[in-house]
Formats: C-alpha cells, sequence, structure tokens
C-alpha cells in the first residue's frame, strides 16, 4: 500500500466508531468510509466498484445490523479488528491482513442482518399459511 493510500486509512479508523443505534448513521458512514479507503489503494476500477455496488445494493441490511447480535461485544470486537487491519497493513503482513479480513466478513453484522431478515420472512410465510387454513 502506496504511503498517501495507508494516511487516508488510518484517518478513515480514526473516524470510525462502534456500528450501534447510538452512533446509527454517523457509524455507517465511517464504517464504509474504512472499508472503502481499502479497496480504493488497489487502484483498480473493477475491485472499487464491485464493492461499491455491493455495498449499495447491501447498505439496507447493514441498518438492520444496527439492532443485531445482542449486546456490545460483536460490535467492540468489529470496532477492534478494524485498528488491527490497519496495523497489519501498515507492517506489511498481507497474510496476516488476508486472515483476519475473511474473518471479519464471515463475522459481519451483515450476515447477522441478513440471516435475521430470512428469520421473519420465515415466520410471515408461517402466519400466512396458518391463516389460509
Amino acid at each position: 500500500m502506496a504511503d498517501e493510500d495507508l494516511t487516508k486509512l488510518r484517518a478513515a479508523a480514526a473516524r470510525l466508531l462502534p456500528v450501534t443505534r447510538a452512533w446509527g448513521e454517523e457509524a455507517l458512514t465511517a464504517h464504509r468510509a474504512f472499508h472503502r479507503a481499502l479497496y480504493l489503494a488497489s487502484r483498480s476500477d473493477v475491485l472499487i466498484r464491485m464493492p461499491d455496488d455491493l455495498w449499495d445494493k447491501s447498505d439496507r441490511y447493514r441498518r438492520i445490523g444496527l439492532e443485531l447480535p445482542p449486546g456490545e461485544e460483536p460490535r467492540t470486537r468489529d470496532h477492534r479488528e478494524h485498528h488491527d487491519l490497519v496495523d497489519l497493513v501498515e507492517v506489511g503482513d498481507g497474510a496476516g491482513a488476508r486472515e483476519l479480513m475473511r474473518a471479519h466478513i464471515e463475522r459481519s453484522l451483515t450476515g447477522s442482518a441478513i440471516d435475521a431478515l430470512e428469520q421473519r420472512e420465515r415466520h410471515a410465510a408461517e402466519r400466512t399459511t396458518s391463516e389460509a387454513s
């Protein structure tokens, strides 16, 4: 990562807030800016356009994620991982950054929000079925 990109990443990390109802939109905006600073450093139109598009399409799930999962631990872990990622990038530990990012995505609030939406849809379908009976 170029020095200029690392400076932008550090600045984005400094603005991060835990993604909670208390911080709401401000936290979501800072969260997106942090992730965008990571992939903007690729300087690849495809690697920039694709995550931007996916982020736009999944943003509504992230808002539901403000409520999920219960408790603060997942949110503080997520916040801490962002700063850990900056440290790994800064020292040039690409393998460590890759592994942390993979785990970070797998534990993301968006995934929890999608699970909650699927559960809501199942309950709604069950209600519709029982009302039709």
